[in-house]
Order: C-alpha cells, then structure tokens, then sequence
C-alpha cells in the first residue's frame, strides 16, 4: 500500500549532521513535501510581463478588480513561505489585525541595522482593517540574543486583563554555519511589556530532541494573572531515527520562565506507523485552534496507526481542556472517507489520497471540525493533466461523530516552483496555498487557495503557464451548503505566499496578504517573481466576498442522525438527513473500505428516512456505515455483537 511521507531534510539538525553535503543554510525552503510524488517540470511564463506594468504603481498591484496595497518590504520571501505557520491573525475581541515579520535587509548590506535586518522579529498592527498600520515594533534583536537569525515565525492574539496581547515564536539559524538553534518565544502588550525567552532543544524523559524548523503552533492564556504561553513542534532525535522520529513535542513558559518541554504520550511516535528513511516523517503539524468554549485543538495530518492497519495520511485532532497541560488522544478520520470518495470519483481507491501537500483546519462552537487539504490521484500509467486533482473540504461532525468529505474544486494540480540564485529550481513548501477560516460570527466558511491560469503543456511532465490566482468557495453554516468555486483576481499577475487569518471579520471583510517580488523593467518578470530569495513588497488588501452565495449553488448532502441499537446484533436502523432529492446509497464497509452490505440505492426526497441495516450475516466487530450522494460522502461507526 502507499505511504504518504513528507520530505523533512534540510529541516532539523540530525537531518544536516546526517547529510553534510546540505549542511550550508542559504534560506532555502522546505523541499518536497511527499517525496515519492515527482512533480512536473515549469520550463516558462508565456504571458506578456511587460504589459503588467501599468498594473503595478508606485504604492498598489492591481490584480483583476482586487487592488492590493503595499505596506512592508522584505529581504525575501520566508516570513510567509510556508504553510504551518500563523504569520497573519485577526482578533474579533479586540478587532485588531496583526503580522509577524523579519526584516528587509540581509544583514551583509551596507545599511543592515537592528531596526531592518532579516535576521530580526517584527509586529505590525492594524486597528481598523488594514487601513493604516503601525510602525514596525522590533520583538527579536539578534545583534542583542545573539541566539542566532529569525526564521518562520507564528504569531497569536489572547487577552491580558483586558487588553490585547501578542505571542509568538520563530525559530533560529546560524546561517553561516549552517545549524538551526531552537525556538524563541515571547510576550508583547501594553502592560506586559515585551521580553523573549529561548528553548534550544525539547527534552523528554532525558532525551534531547531537535524542534523542527518551519511548523510553530502557538497559542496563550492567562490564570490567576499570569500568563502562560503553549507552543508545539514536530520533533526528531538525534541521531535520526526511523521509530521515533513522528513525535510532537511543546514548551510551555508561565510568565517567560524557563520554559518546560516535552512530547505528550497521545502525540508520540508510536501513534504513527514508522518512515523509510530518517529524512522523512510520518506527519505533519496543521495547527493549533481554540474553541469559543476554551479548547484547545492540535490539527494534525499523517500517517496515523490504525487497526486493521491502513497506511495513507489521514487527518486527526487532539484536544485540550486545560490549556495545553493535558491533551485528548487523537480523534482520526477513517480512511475509508478518502478510499470511497475515490471510488466515487471511477479511480482506484488505493491510488488516491490527501497527501502533504498545503492543508488547514477550523472548529467552530458546537466542536464541529472542518479540514480543508488537497485530494490527488496517483498513477504511474496516467500523465499528470490526466489525473484527478481536487480542493476538498473534510467535516468532523461532532454530534454524530461522523466525517464527510466535499469536492471544493478541480485543480490543475500545479504550483509555482522557484528558481535559486544559480537558476535552479527548488520546490514551495506554499504550494496551492490552501487555507480555511471561519467569520466571527460562524456562520461562513471560507476555503482560499492558489491555482495556476494559462497552464500549457509542453510535454507529459513539463508545462508552462500565464500566472496564478486567489480562488474561494464560501461555506453556508446554516445550509451546509458550499458555493463554486470563485476567481477572485483573474489576471496574469502574479502574487504569491498568501494568507488570510484563521478567524475573520465577516465575508464582506476578508484581509487577505500576499507578496510580489520588487523588479525593474530590466528584470524579467517570469525570472524575477520565481527567485524567492529577492526582495518583496509585502502586500494587503481586503476583499468583500459577500455576494458569493452558497445557497443558489447548493451541495446534495446527506448526514447520519443516529444509528440504533449500537452494537447491533441483527440490524439497525439508520436515520439519515438529505437536503435535496437525489440518489442515495447506504452500505457497511470493512475498516479496510471493503463493502461487506448493501442496505439501500435509490432515489430519497428531501428529508429524514429511516433505513434498514442487515447485520445478521456479519461476524462481530467494528464496520462503518456508508452514506453517498453526489460528491458527498459521510461514515460512522457501527459495531456488531453476537
């Protein structure tokens, strides 16, 4: 069966005394994120750069009708390269927009100082919306810690005695050297004050674990007064290992102490089956969510053990009750929800999968979990434009305790890969971008990716395209319906490393920032936004997505209600909801996916039904029943007891 692991060198420092000959740190990305997936080769831009000028003024880029504005500049493109971290917030308590950010200078120019080195941490704050931001506030000053350059840092909003406060992390490099340092951590706000402490290495139980480099989960909270900041990392011993190198470790620091470490026993290794190879893992952080009622949610994406064993990446999450003291063992999507979604689709339930590739997660107040990652079809017969390459959208419901998965949109499958200073091309660890958030008032989704316009190509694994674009399908809480899939900047332009906050105001105003390369007109424009170690405008703009509705276009949903008795001995009846009129089939699958029943196929009008399962004929065990209407597909767990 395949494996889905995600290429993890140059990340971790066993990783670089294992592999000398990558030792040297030059801000290179993270490579590919499955290594046994070769991607197609760009071999150019056919769009005509030189007329994009006229869209680029002295303060904004026109992108279709979204005008972003530039507020920042950087040394290069890695406080936003990557897709495990939280750059960019918004806090509706306090309506305040906030980004974390290194420098514009590489620290061997002429004018490097502390106040604009890349090496160092910045805060910029937006109370009202992006419209003015305030100056850069220096949080890390590398010349003074001298612990080494910031790199990939992760931001979080909580309230101190009521006031906002700002937490965040990144991780350090000596970059001449050519090793990774630990993480800082630290505390902004009025009141606070600011101050950082530093965490080399996660201890647990005697033994010295390096942090990862680029996948910083972070969050706070306050008791009794003081506060006290969480944040977590993937971890790797040293020397690399092939059993216990899937572990999760955290630090937590009250009041900036020295900061306790650890990996929880519900995040260890053995929680995930083991790699091939030391330069791979067998997961992958997707973040750190905080539930209105205080639970904390750790979203993760790997290769989970389950039994009977399944080995595909599948989604999971753990939570906590207690501010991150204590945390729940993880609660793992079936991999049959991935396995009958491709079959539902006419592919090989085996040759299909969401790999590790950009994923994100939200939870909203009734514990509703929705992941929202990149479904791909894998076949070594098929040239990639044949294959199947979707935006899909995952759904935990916590009420039934069963999981769903939506088609968002068909995807070229595509992304920009870079280009270093040499010329050669080194893979996005942004990828297709993919991100979910949640308005304030939880009434809408909003999904956002990148996909590639104008793609041709040239031969079966080498392409060319025109540019890229920010698409958005907006989710209907109420209808559970999602809409199409929206264009939202439709140009030739190309802006990149984009995001949008975990939490926003509303769909009329959605924050979304960006980075496009600082050129001239000597410069060509394909070459130039491609070396992501240049220089970039940092770039903001708000979006009002409000007449996207999602009701017109009405996804056909089907949803298990109860299943009763559970454990079942000779059948069961299953309530099922559906919203529209269609064909619906309702079967139990092995936990391997094997259909062992066939209940019910047919036309069901909108409403509540009740059908009928036979289990006489099943040995006891644990089965799922299979809910598929359309492009939905929902499952829970039945158990049968003779």
């Amino acid at each position: 069966m395949k494996k889905y692991y995600r290429f993890f060198s140059l990340l971790l420092v066993a990783i670089i005394i294992a592999l000398p000959m990558q030792a040297k740190i030059t801000d290179e990305p993270m490579p590919s994120k499955n290594a046994q997936v070769k991607m197609p080769v760009c071999v150019g831009y056919t769009g005509n750069y030189e007329n994009l000028y006229q869209k680029v003024s002295k303060n904004k880029i026109q992108e279709g009708e979204v005008v972003f504005y530039k507020i920042d500049s950087l040394a290069n493109s890695l406080s936003y390269h990557t897709r495990n971290t939280t750059p960019f917030v918004y806090s509706p308590e306090y309506n305040m927009l906030g980004t974390v950010k290194r420098g514009y200078m590489n620290p061997d120019e002429a004018d490097a100082n502390k106040d604009n080195t890349k090496d160092n941490l910045f805060l910029r704050l937006s109370d009202n919306l992006g419209q003015t931001w305030s100056e850069p506030y220096l949080l890390y000053d590398q010349y003074f810690d001298q612990n080494g350059g910031a790199r990939y840092p992760s931001m979080a909003f909580f309230d101190y005695m009521g006031e906002y406060a700002v937490v965040y992390t990144s991780s350090l490099v000596y970059e001449a050297a050519g090793t990774w340092n630990g993480y800082i951590t630290g505390v902004y706000s009025e009141s606070i004050g600011q101050a950082n402490t530093w965490t080399d290495k996660c201890k647990n139980n005697g033994v010295n674990y390096d942090w990862g480099v680029s996948d910083a989960a972070i969050a706070a909270n306050v008791s009794d007064g003081e506060f006290a900041i969480f944040a977590a990392n993937a971890v790797t011993p040293v020397p690399g290992s092939l059993t216990d190198n899937g572990n999760i470790g955290y630090r937590r620091t009250v009041e900036l102490n020295e900061a306790t470490t650890g990996i929880p026993a519900q995040w260890a290794s053995d929680k995930f089956y083991p790699v091939d190879d030391v330069k791979s893992r067998p997961n992958e952080l997707v973040g750190l969510r905080i539930r209105n009622n205080g639970e904390w949610y750790m979203g993760v994406h790997g290769n989970f053990v389950v039994d009977p064993e399944v080995q595909a990446a599948k989604f999971g999450f753990s939570v906590s009750n207690d501010a991150g003291n204590t945390w729940s063992d993880f609660t793992i999507m079936p991999p049959s929800v991935v396995k009958d979604y491709g079959a539902s689709l006419g592919i090989d339930p085996e040759s299909c999968g969401i790999g590790y590739y950009s994923k994100d997660f939200t939870v909203l107040d009734n514990g509703d979990v929705y992941f929202a990652g990149y479904f791909q079809e894998y076949s070594s017969t098929k040239a990639t434009y044949d294959m199947i390459h979707q935006v899909v959208a995952i759904k935990y419901e916590a009420a039934t305790q069963t999981w769903t998965i939506n088609k968002l949109a068909d995807v070229e499958g595509l992304w920009g890969t870079f280009l270093n200073d040499d010329g050669s091309q080194v893979a996005s660890s942004a990828d297709i971008e993919i991100e979910i958030s949640k308005t304030a008032d939880e009434s809408k989704l909003i999904a956002k990716w990148i996909d590639l316009n104008g793609v041709n190509w040239v031969t079966d694994s080498t392409y060319q395209y025109t540019g890229n674009d920010i698409w958005v399908a907006i989710f209907n809480v109420a209808d559970q319906s999602w809409s199409d899939p929206v264009n939202i900047t439709n140009d030739q332009l190309m802006i990149r490393d984009t995001h949008i906050p975990e939490i926003v105001p509303s769909t009329s105003e959605v924050p979304i920032l960006g980075l496009h390369t600082i050129y001239d007109e000597s410069d060509n424009y394909y070459t130039a936004f491609r070396q992501y170690l240049r220089k970039q405008w940092v770039l903001y703009t708000v979006v009002d997505l409000s007449g996207i509705n999602s009701v017109e276009n009405k996804t056909e949903y089907s949803s298990i209600n109860s299943i009763y008795p559970n454990p079942a001995s000779t059948e069961a009846t299953v309530s099922i909801s559906t919203n529209s009129t269609g064909n619906v089939q309702v079967y139990v699958t092995d936990l391997l996916g094997n259909i062992v029943a066939n209940s019910f196929d047919g036309i069901l009008s909108e409403g509540i039904h009740n059908i009928q399962i036979n289990t006489n004929a099943l040995p006891s065990g644990a089965y799922y029943v299979v809910i598929k209407n359309n492009n939905s597909t929902r499952s829970n767990l039945i158990n049968v007891v003779k």
